[in-house]
């Protein structure tokens, strides 16, 4: 729901400090952390590792589709495999290591990899995107700037889609912590 309200309201794009922008994104970081540690995450937790991993499997046609706006410049290159983004490498790994892990045959080693990976990209991912908009700590100045959070539906990439791929991670994470078998 924040992810339409936000952007549409026009909040966002107040020139404030802190920056509106900063706070929608803290606040659906915060919000994950919550409920992967909440009783819905646990239940969460009894899904079968295999699909805590394919659920990550989502970010491989995400990056398609950032790629493609890049190619009609709507996007910088930055958050794209072309520039500073190998998130589509994530849900390669996701559907890999998710089908052989329905297997039974994965080890654990390397679901543990995975999710470190797809956590270290996905860090990556945010870092990129917040010093590419515009906003007093852009770092990235070529054009165009990441317009997505403040627009809706595409702020729905950041409250749904980033947000979903931590609340995954941290599942994950749960779940390898607190099971000595996959």
């Amino acid at each position: 729901m924040i992810g339409a309200i936000a952007p549409v309201s026009g909040i966002l794009e107040k020139e404030i400090l802190p920056p509106p922008t900063l706070l929608f994104a803290g606040t659906c970081f915060l919000l994950a952390v919550a409920v992967a540690f909440s009783p819905i995450g646990k239940r969460l937790m009894n899904l079968p590792i295999s699909f805590l991993v394919l659920f990550q499997g989502f970010r491989l046609p995400l990056e398609l589709v950032l790629h493609n706006w890049y190619e009609h410049g709507t996007l910088p290159v930055q958050m794209t495999y072309e520039g500073h983004n190998f998130d589509i490498v994530t849900g390669i790994l996701a559907i890999v290591v998710g089908i052989w892990s329905m297997s039974g045959r994965a080890p654990r080693v390397a679901v543990w990899v995975f999710n470190l990976v797809g956590s270290a990209l996905l860090l990556t991912v945010i870092v990129i995107a917040f010093t590419s908009v515009p906003l007093p700590f852009r770092q990235y100045l070529n054009d165009p700037p990441v317009l997505l959070p403040f627009n809706f539906p595409f702020s729905w990439i950041l409250s749904i889609a980033v947000t979903g791929a931590l609340l995954g991670h941290l599942l994950l994470f749960r779940k390898l912590f607190g099971r000595k078998q996959l």
